[in-house]
């Protein structure tokens, strides 16, 4: 997301908590009313943060064919393998 969407503080403690990322849900809708969804993804388990912080992302502009750089915050999330989710649900 764009830099300007929130503080760096504020986006790293979001993603502190491993309950809060345990589901995420990436939805896209074309109208103001948010009802025609053009894509709704959900990401599961992705709850061990890699890496935080800023980014600079180089986006072209299709229009003019000029890139345009942003700084965006970006978070990496890592799964646990399939036997370290389960002895987490046994609270091992």
């Amino acid at each position: 997301m764009g830099e300007d969407a929130m503080t760096t503080a504020e986006f790293e403690a979001a993603f502190m908590d491993e309950a809060a990322t345990a589901k995420i849900r990436l939805t896209k809708t074309t109208d103001e009313d948010n009802t025609k969804i053009v894509f709704d993804t959900v990401y599961q388990h992705y709850c061990l943060v890699a890496s935080i912080g800023k980014k600079r992302v180089s986006k072209t502009d299709i229009a003019t064919g000029q890139v345009v750089e942003e700084m965006h915050l970006v978070a990496e999330l890592e799964q646990r393998t399939y036997i370290e989710q389960q002895l987490a649900a046994l609270g091992l």
